[in-house]
């Protein structure tokens, strides 16, 4: 569940329709709890991936732009969906170009370089592909450098404030 600029209440799960079939579920309320009726349809969107059944969010984060990004698995797979209000989105995170991560697959150490002279106060997080988070820190302008040594091999998440960007363990 999150919060978004303008004080709505979003949450992510799933919607179970049988034993057998589940979508994404993202639903919206107002700041007063009544239900947000402008968001998808009567305050809530469910998506599934192709022509899998079992789809499910596990966690989900609002960018800084309110863009909601839900995460979770289809199938045997890793799912990720990105909505813009009440669609989702087709481009790919809008990915910042003030940040750069290398090299990308890694095996022990990521690089971060971070030339935006923003505060240093911004933490960053590291997600993996259940929607946990496994790391978080704070970046210095500049290069910076975390340890990864002992993820698990697999696709991550990079996350500071609005910018996503995703990076693989060897």
């Amino acid at each position: 569940m999150g919060i978004d600029s303008t004080g709505k209440i979003v949450l992510a799960g799933s919607n179970v329709t049988s034993v057998t079939s589940s979508t994404f579920g993202i639903a919206r309320v107002n700041a007063n709890y009544t239900v947000d009726s402008a968001f998808g349809t009567a305050g809530k969107v469910t998506t599934t991936f192709g022509t899998n059944t079992t789809n499910e969010a596990f966690d989900m984060t609002i960018q800084a732009d309110d863009k909601i990004i839900a995460v979770g698995y289809t199938a045997n797979d890793f799912a990720l969906a990105r909505y813009n209000g009440n669609t989702l989105s087709n481009d790919e995170f809008g990915i910042n170009k003030q940040i750069t991560l290398y090299p990308n697959p890694t095996k022990n150490l990521l690089n971060i370089d971070f030339q935006n002279n923003q505060s240093d106060k911004d933490q960053f997080k590291i997600i993996d592909i259940n929607g946990r988070i496994i790391s978080t820190g704070n970046l210095n302008n500049g290069l910076n450098q975390i340890n990864i040594e002992n993820f698990a091999k697999g696709l991550y998440i990079f996350n500071l404030g609005g910018i996503n960007q995703k990076f693989v363990k060897e």
